[in-house]
């Protein structure tokens, strides 16, 4: 097996159900289910500089792109005076069959920073549902409307939003690999300072966003080495050197263990790597190819793809490595399983004939259903709230057959593609971001 080969991955996006903590408004996305909540928004406006005009129109743009992404909402422009003070009450609301209206505005405060005063209606009810100020860089107004954001999807669905997150993912320009980052919506697309001087591969974000996790295999030696990119910085470090070619790497819930998988003499090993002693730890030991090594959100379990049972099936162990059962039990090849941050799905990647398939299921193997699928898809990774999920797959361009990475809701109805400026591939979904 070729390196390429034996070292490609990809992944989906993933919307799923919503319960929200006002309960006129709670939110149940299950399969088949197409309603969506209305929202009226009235534009972000200031009375006090253009900058500060020009920034609120500029974020009402990013909000309300961010909200009608999820599928969830069906969020418009809707024009309200800014002087009236009893705009939020009018019947006009109910009678454009709205559900929520939002409204606020941009203020320029001193030393270049601005503020964003947002508040969240429940227009059936005709009361406030949230007023909240937000408060920031002119120069980071995109990643405030990504906040804004996420305090409205969390504000109406009661789950964690994920606007204000990143992707990193390995960026090919025709044979030359990098390493690239983005925001979530494919917007700040940048080269991370990384010597490519070799095959880069499974980028993977620290559970707290500040580094980066990622494979480097020579172009004249099968050995592999896991390197750890700090963000702040911009530096590389050596973690681990393996003799044979490394593969998945993945950090765990808690930031302090590595999973890795490790191909040698015919047979592929999973093992965990301590950051905090350096600790080495191989989990399996027999001939056969185990991989895509992932933890439950407790750490006390890892789901993993081996083909020890003759076809390629998923599995689970115990973080030691001990007590492994299958759990998938279809037709088919099953791959790069990864468990849900909030522990209630696995997603994975299933070839059956000559389509690949997104598919979920239950920790138990329950509930298996496809939520996606191409001639090519790929490498599953989870939104940070557990609410969506991303993948890789196939688009026929005039001059090659190229990768790109898509969306998909649980539901398999609201799927988009993200635009990236070179062919995109085995990426992965960071947490919201931490100061």
């Amino acid at each position: 097996m070729s390196i390429r080969l034996g070292i490609a991955t990809f992944f989906i996006f993933l919307l799923f159900c919503c319960g929200g903590a006002v309960a006129s408004l709670r939110l149940s996305i299950t399969k088949g289910n197409t309603g969506k909540l209305s929202i009226a928004f009235a534009p972000l406006h200031s009375f006090e500089s253009n900058l500060a005009q020009k920034i609120g129109e500029s974020c009402t743009d990013i909000i309300l792109k961010d909200l009608n992404n999820t599928g969830l909402f069906d969020a418009r422009i809707e024009i309200l005076d800014p002087t009236s003070d009893g705009a939020a009450y009018s019947n006009v609301w109910r009678e454009l069959k709205h559900d929520i209206l939002l409204t606020g505005n941009v203020q320029e405060l001193s030393h270049g920073r601005m503020g964003i005063k947002l508040f969240v209606w429940d227009v059936a009810a005709e009361k406030k549902l949230s007023g909240k100020s937000f408060n920031f860089e002119i120069g980071g107004w995109r990643r405030a409307a990504h906040t804004v954001a996420d305090h409205i999807y969390t504000r109406i669905t009661g789950n964690g939003g994920y606007f204000d997150s990143k992707i990193a993912y390995i960026a090919d320009m025709l044979g030359e690999r990098r390493i690239a980052l983005m925001d979530y919506d494919g917007a700040n697309s940048v080269y991370a300072s990384i010597d490519n001087n070799g095959w880069l591969s499974f980028p993977r974000f620290s559970p707290d966003t500040k580094s980066i996790v990622y494979t480097l295999t020579s172009q004249s030696s099968p050995s592999g080495r896991v390197m750890l990119y700090d963000m702040r910085r911009e530096v590389s470090s050596l973690l681990i050197g393996m003799s044979g070619i490394v593969s998945s790497v993945r950090f765990s819930p808690s930031g302090r263990e590595i999973l890795l998988s490790e191909s040698l003499n015919g047979s592929t090993d999973i093992y965990s790597f301590s950051i905090i002693n350096k600790k080495l730890t191989r989990l399996t030991a027999d001939e056969f190819m185990n991989t895509s090594a992932s933890y439950s959100p407790d750490e006390k379990s890892i789901v993993f793809a081996s083909d020890r049972d003759g076809g390629s099936h998923l599995y689970i162990m115990d973080a030691d490595g001990s007590n492994p059962r299958k759990i998938s039990s279809g037709s088919g090849r099953y791959m790069s399983p990864v468990w849900s941050p909030n522990g209630t799905w696995i997603a994975f990647t299933k070839v059956k004939g000559a389509r690949c398939y997104i598919g979920i299921m239950r920790p138990n193997g329950s509930k298996e259903r496809m939520i996606a699928s191409d001639c090519f898809a790929e490498g599953p990774s989870w939104a940070p709230n557990g609410q969506a999920v991303l993948y890789t797959k196939h688009v026929q361009r005039v001059e090659h057959l190229a990768t790109e990475l898509a969306m998909v809701d649980l539901s398999s109805m609201n799927r988009r593609a993200i635009n990236t400026p070179s062919d995109a591939l085995i990426a992965h979904w960071s947490n919201t971001i931490q100061n």
